[in-house]
């Protein structure tokens, strides 16, 4: 066999040596990896298994404050009602806390927001439902800023509703609520006597939206508008 025949063997037979030495020399630090990786994967998926488990126990916690508040709508009187929604707002409250982070605590967030309107406690109702309209991508953000809307338009805090009210119209422009706000902020307008202000906005908006579902009724508005009949 000639020198080139022997040197892949050599080269070979070298590697196998090279590698037994280096998982001699480092077989502890290999084992200690492999250990921690291992224990890392358990981790991993107890805490997967936990997670599961929490937000099982959050959504039948949800689901009982959830049920009740649409059973106080119901209610044949104002003290059942009351009841109900008390009911309701411990419930809701347990689902928020233990859902903390995820949509689930948003509807719960949502829907304390709407049981708190109900017991005229409106300062916490106005807080529940900010914290919901501020995440923009969650599907109750529009809703719940169109609530404060009128919130604030029942407790005549008019400058608040066109705050709120602009607010909307920039986070969610085409949302399909999109037009009965600018509608409340038409009316909101008119109430304070910028009868111009109230025409804009509705012109603005078609304008903008020419095949709203809208159209007719904010085109009879302007008419009225600009009639001064209203």
């Amino acid at each position: 066999m000639n020198e080139q025949e022997k040197k892949p063997a050599m080269t070979n037979e070298r590697m196998r040596a090279v590698l037994i030495e280096v998982l001699t020399k480092y077989r502890v630090a290999i084992g200690l990896g492999a250990l921690a990786a291992v224990t890392a994967i358990i981790i991993i998926i107890g805490y997967s298994f936990v997670q599961q488990g929490r937000m099982v126990k959050a959504n039948e916690v949800y689901e009982r404050g959830f049920s009740l508040f649409l059973q106080s709508r119901r209610a044949g009187n104002v003290l059942e009602m009351n009841q109900m929604l008390n009911d309701a707002v411990t419930s809701l409250q347990d689902a928020e806390k233990k859902a903390s982070g995820t949509p689930l605590s948003l509807r719960a967030k949502y829907f304390l927001g709407n049981s708190f309107y109900y017991m005229k406690n409106q300062t916490e109702a106005v807080k529940q439902l900010t914290a919901v309209s501020t995440h923009r991508s969650f599907y109750l953000a529009p809703q719940a800023m169109y609530d404060l809307i009128l919130i604030s338009i029942e407790g005549s805090n008019y400058d608040d509703a066109l705050n709120y009210g602009s607010k909307f119209m920039k986070a969610w422009p085409k949302s399909y609520l999109a037009g009965e706000v600018v509608m409340t902020m038409s009316m909101v307008e008119r109430k304070l006597n910028r009868r111009e202000k109230a025409i804009t906005l509705l012109k603005d908006f078609l304008k903008a939206n020419p095949d709203s579902v809208y159209k007719k009724r904010m085109a009879e508005r302007v008419s009225l508008l600009e009639a001064r009949v209203i």
